[in-house]
């Protein structure tokens, strides 16, 4: 199997969160085509390729994401540039999938299923965070069967091929959240007639700002950033009478998150109240944390591939929604560095390197030796 060519050519063929449908309908036609896995749709978008021992045993879920960003590629010179505008793959899920496949390919003609099932799910809206609650709320998701679960994500400026892992937390708690204010307009050379919301938004971004704590070694750590803002418009006779803010909100642990939205929800309405004004408050895009359960084994996995081991101090800060699979079953998340002159993820210049991709896949197939073959 062309590993490289096969990334190649998703990364030419990006799709956002939820229309994944020719990337589906790709790793399908190559799934298939590899003797003693059976594929079916889960989730809407995505796939789960399985294929079974010949004797009961752990149910084992391997996952990789294939949806893309919202982003233009600017890499004219590269051969396979995303053919679609103002998409593209810059996460690097093109080489998760890809080495998935791989993993799935190898562990097939291997025969490496001994006992129990190999479940590898191809994942749609992971950059949303709504595409594992899809997966894991679809009927054809065998959710009950799944013992332990593994994915891995690539990590730009860590050494080509290190493993990175950690035990307990591995990424942080995302939510994201859209504050609005609604007062009323008035003639700008009279502001005491209207209600006007500045004042509260004004407040609202000092009092985010003494909510956190920056420090990442600390258990407590939570992060509020200011992603937009606006009031009023472009008008200046008139004074603004309705205005918003939205902000993402990290945390280590779930229950830290959610104590943080519900003092953030009541700093809004103490704000509101004062000022007189209405509000509303949206969250969404939530990325529950990644916790790891099975440091040792990803640890062992690594030692047998003699990769470079790295344990990570403090969890990264960005969100994964395989977090809710790692509240439901055993396993975990590790990082395998992408290279030290590798771009930041989600950067217009960003390419999962091919260099990475065998690698990844023997991460995988690891895995499955150690949980569903001999040891």
């Amino acid at each position: 199997m062309d590993l490289p060519a096969i990334r190649h050519h998703l990364h030419q063929n990006p799709e956002l969160s939820g229309e994944e449908r020719y990337t589906q309908s790709y790793l399908r036609k190559e799934l298939t085509a590899i003797p003693g896995v059976q594929v079916r749709s889960v989730g809407g978008t995505g796939l789960l390729a399985t294929i079974e021992g010949s004797v009961p045993g752990t149910g084992l879920l391997l996952r990789a994401d294939i949806d893309a960003l919202p982003i233009e590629e600017d890499m004219p010179r590269l051969a396979y540039q995303s053919a679609n505008p103002g998409v593209s793959h810059k996460c690097g899920h093109d080489g998760h999938a890809t080495s998935l496949l791989g993993a799935v390919a190898e562990v097939a003609e291997r025969s490496l299923v001994k006992q129990g099932c190999l479940y590898a799910l191809f994942q749609p809206a992971e950059e949303t965070g709504k595409g594992a609650a899809r997966v894991l709320n679809d009927k054809d998701f065998p959710a009950g069967n799944i013992q332990k679960a593994f994915a891995y994500h690539n990590v730009p400026k860590a050494p080509l091929g290190q493993l990175l892992f950690k035990g307990g937390t591995f990424s942080a708690g995302v939510i994201s959240v859209a504050i609005r204010f609604f007062g009323k307009n008035t003639h700008a050379a009279e502001p005491d007639e209207g209600i006007n919301p500045s004042r509260a938004i004004s407040e609202l971004l000092q009092q985010a700002a003494h909510m956190e704590e920056r420090s990442p070694e600390e258990a407590d750590f939570a992060l509020i950033t200011p992603i937009y803002g606006q009031f009023g418009e472009k008008a200046y006779g008139t004074a603004a009478g309705a205005g918003e803010l939205h902000f993402t909100l990290r945390c280590w642990n779930a229950k830290r998150l959610d104590a943080l939205k519900s003092e953030l929800s009541v700093r809004v309405e103490d704000l509101a109240v004062r000022e007189g004004l209405r509000h509303e408050i949206s969250w969404f895009e939530e990325f529950r944390p990644t916790q790891n359960t099975a440091k040792e084994r990803i640890r062992q996995a690594g030692e047998r591939l003699q990769l470079e081991l790295c344990e990570l101090q403090a969890p990264f800060k960005w969100g994964e929604d395989f977090g809710l699979f790692t509240e439901r079953y055993d396993g975990g998340m590790y990082g395998l560095g992408s290279g030290t002159d590798q771009v930041a993820l989600h950067h217009p210049e960003f390419d999962y390197p091919d260099d990475l991709l065998n690698q990844a896949r023997d991460m995988f197939v690891q895995l499955v030796e150690m949980e569903l073959g001999n040891g």
